[in-house]
């Protein structure tokens, strides 16, 4: 099978780091098609002081970053196709009709770029999206089910995109308190789909927000998961830095464009 991955870097991301962390958690079966843009081609980077550079030395630079992302990624088995150039954010979402994961970094996408501006574009992309923290040091897997086709969606493409040897990770699926009859269903259909692949499952009734709800569980069981989560259910994060502190900071966030 073969997968086509799109990363977004800028000028402060370490190539080494960042592919390690994706070999380590995607199918090493599949075969892998990766390009990569700069953050900075499609959002506005804060300004540092000092940080000025002429236009040769931004041209040489780049030329550098492609020459080693192209190096790194043959070494981790993935097949680098070119650094792709967006005019805008539109131009990006355009692209990622044909891709099957766009990857963040959470440390550079977060501290370089406002947390609006990257929001807005992660609103945009059609693909799922996932963002790394700092260290992938991942111990269990949240989902949080909104009863949705997407959220559905979302989970077959973490199974068939990531190792086979997360399943064995102990799973925590957060669910609403039933509407209706239709509601309930679906929620067990989901369940029992789950079944299939999760063999050490729990199950988490929400009686508050998602993201309290996710929090004080994350926090309670001392857990740095992988989170599946849909972006109408991350809208419940918005009051907080999302990526910065509280349950995402240390997590693995996969997550989907709702249709919403």
């Amino acid at each position: 099978m073969k997968h086509k991955v799109l990363i977004a870097v800028d000028k402060h991301t370490s190539v080494e780091r960042f592919l390690s962390k994706v070999h380590v958690l995607l199918n090493s079966t599949h075969i892998k098609y990766v390009s990569a843009f700069m953050l900075d081609s499609v959002l506005k980077a804060k300004v540092i002081a000092g940080e000025t550079k002429s236009k040769d030395d931004q041209i040489l630079e780049r030329i550098e970053f492609e020459m080693g992302f192209q190096k790194e990624a043959a070494t981790n088995w993935m097949n680098f196709e070119m650094l792709k150039e967006f005019g805008s954010i539109e131009e990006l979402a355009s692209y990622t009709t044909v891709c099957d994961l766009l990857l963040i970094e959470n440390a550079n996408g977060f501290e370089n770029y406002s947390q609006t501006d990257i929001e807005a574009m992660m609103n945009k992309v059609h693909c799922p999206i996932a963002v790394l923290p700092d260290k992938v040091e991942h111990d269990s897997i949240v989902i949080v089910n909104d009863s949705s086709l997407d959220i559905v969606k979302l989970t077959k493409s973490f199974l068939n995109l990531f190792r086979p040897e997360l399943r064995e990770l102990p799973v925590s699926v957060f669910v609403d308190t039933p509407e209706n009859d239709s509601h309930i269903l679906n929620e067990r259909a989901f369940i029992d789909y789950l079944k299939l692949y999760f063999k050490n499952m729990g199950i988490q009734l929400m009686d508050c927000g998602a993201a309290s709800c996710v929090q004080d569980f994350i926090n309670k069981e001392n857990l740095h998961p992988i989170l599946l989560i849909n972006s109408e259910s991350l809208k419940d994060f918005a009051n907080q830095s999302i990526f910065k502190s509280g349950p995402l900071e240390s997590s693995i966030t996969f997550v989907v464009k709702s249709n919403k």
